[in-house]
């Protein structure tokens, strides 16, 4: 079950009007699919490259630059081993400027979007990544610039609420649109759309590449902005605006209901439960970005990965358990997690609660067996155990959702979504410590860390 941050309509179709608020809730044919694909295009065209980008203007602007015989286009591993711990750095600052706000404006945006409607917020979104990925292309043509102006390009998306707020507007214009009957299956179409996106940019990313990283950023902004003209032109609003129904934009009191429907006294121990899923999703999810954060670095610094060779595992992991992005609302599930949930869960009738502690263990394998892998085949075995624990966000919301009652739920997700929000506060610093401090002599030591956050999370789940 995904979260609805306070969108409406939350576990029914409701046919009246709730809070001054109308919904066209009907089934529709392809609305938001493409728009989805395209901005999955540009974001993950831009995913490897921003790495490569970074290490090569750490590069041309230290000392190792100013040695002609070194090509910062084109490192040795021992030369990336020198840049990579300030690239780290200055990614982890980008990720830090692109989520900070972004947490804090989806616990309102939800709610503000019930009246004023999800288009606006589509529109602003993907505004922010417009004006970004063309900030990168110009700047990427300027070889002498440093890399703490690139830092500037995350400032729209940051302003504009990025992903967070795309996903946010994307499923509250879902769950408008689309009848209880017909949503399980739309959201399926809506995924495959997104997946197909992330490993089309990724392929476009690699072929560009050779070229000119300036080429992916261009590609990049002319999805985007195709997206925007498709939001702008095609979509059809879901809410019906009523005059003066509108609403402030920082509602406090959404907060404070929020945290008295957590807090109150419930039957046995289901208050501690409520808490305890939230910290366990928040290391899952710590867990999940760091590590795809950081993975490309640790295969180039320790066997010299390519973005060639690097690009066919992408879509590997990309098929198995659907795209990896930083957004914690819209998860994509794909072909492992999807089997996982079906078979165990719907088919077998397994608690919820069983298959996530034995997922759990699995992935705590997983990152053991990515530090100790040397031959290429043993990531790809690897993944496809570790791709199993995707199915615990999922199934955690599902098992909430069977204990608690319907007028609670959205409230209940709302305050595990805050929470996990944390998440994407903390896995950009926590891993590049990690990552910073044991390059030169334990670079899997990665690997293991997240090992021991995921011993957390099973000591949280059991």
């Amino acid at each position: 079950m995904s979260d609805k941050f306070h969108c409406e309509p939350e576990m029914e179709d409701f046919q009246e009007p709730t809070n001054n608020v109308e919904v066209k809730n009907r089934k529709f044919g392809i609305t938001l699919e493409p728009v989805m694909m395209l901005i999955n295009i540009g974001i993950h065209a831009n995913l490897m490259v921003q790495t490569n980008l970074f290490e090569e203007r750490v590069c041309l602007h230290s000392d190792l630059g100013q040695n002609k015989s070194v090509n910062c286009y084109n490192m040795t591993t021992a030369e990336q081993e020198i840049v990579q711990p300030a690239a780290a750095n200055f990614l982890m600052i980008k990720n830090l400027i692109e989520t900070f706000i972004p947490c804090i404006m989806t616990l309102f945006l939800g709610v503000w979007s019930d009246v004023n409607g999800r288009i606006p917020l589509l529109l602003i979104a993907i505004s922010g990544m417009v004006l970004s990925n063309c900030m990168f292309s110009a700047f990427s043509t300027i070889p002498n610039l440093s890399p703490v102006m690139f830092l500037l390009c995350s400032l729209p998306i940051a302003l504009s609420g990025g992903t967070s707020v795309l996903y946010l507007a994307a499923f509250c214009y879902f769950v408008d649109i689309i009848d209880s009957k017909s949503r399980a299956f739309r959201l399926g179409v809506l995924y495959t759309f997104i997946n197909f996106g992330s490993i089309l940019g990724s392929v476009l990313s690699s072929i560009l590449y050779n070229k000119s990283t300036t080429y992916v950023y261009c590609l990049s902004s002319f999805v985007s902005i195709a997206g925007l003209l498709y939001t702008y032109t095609f979509l059809e609003e879901s809410v019906v605006i009523k005059m003066g129904a509108n609403i402030k934009l920082f509602n406090i009191k959404l907060v404070k209901d929020m945290w008295q429907t957590v807090i109150k006294q419930r039957q046995g121990y289901l208050r501690c439960v409520i808490i305890l899923s939230a910290l366990s999703l928040t290391l899952n999810f710590i867990i999940l970005l760091g590590e795809s954060s950081y993975r490309y670095m640790y295969l180039q610094k320790q066997f010299g990965w390519t973005m060639e060779k690097y690009l066919p595992f992408t879509a590997y992991m990309t098929l198995l358990h659907g795209s990896s992005h930083r957004d914690k609302n819209f998860t994509t599930l794909s072909t492992v997690p999807v089997i996982v949930v079906y078979v165990f869960n719907t088919k077998l009738q397994i608690p919820e609660m069983f298959i996530v502690t034995a997922v759990t263990t699995l992935g705590i394998f997983e990152k053991v067996g990515f530090a100790y892998s040397v031959y290429e085949w043993q990531f790809y075995a690897v993944e496809v155990v570790g791709s199993t624990v995707y199915a615990t966000p999922t199934l955690v919301r599902s098992q909430l959702s069977k204990y608690l009652p319907s007028k609670d739920i959205g409230k209940i997700l709302t305050f595990i979504s805050l929470v996990e929000s944390h998440g994407l506060l903390l896995y950009s610093p926590l891993y590049n410590m990690v990552y910073v401090s044991t390059i030169h002599n334990f670079a899997n030591y990665i690997f293991f860390f997240s090992a021991i956050l995921g011993t957390f999370m099973f000591g949280l789940f059991g």
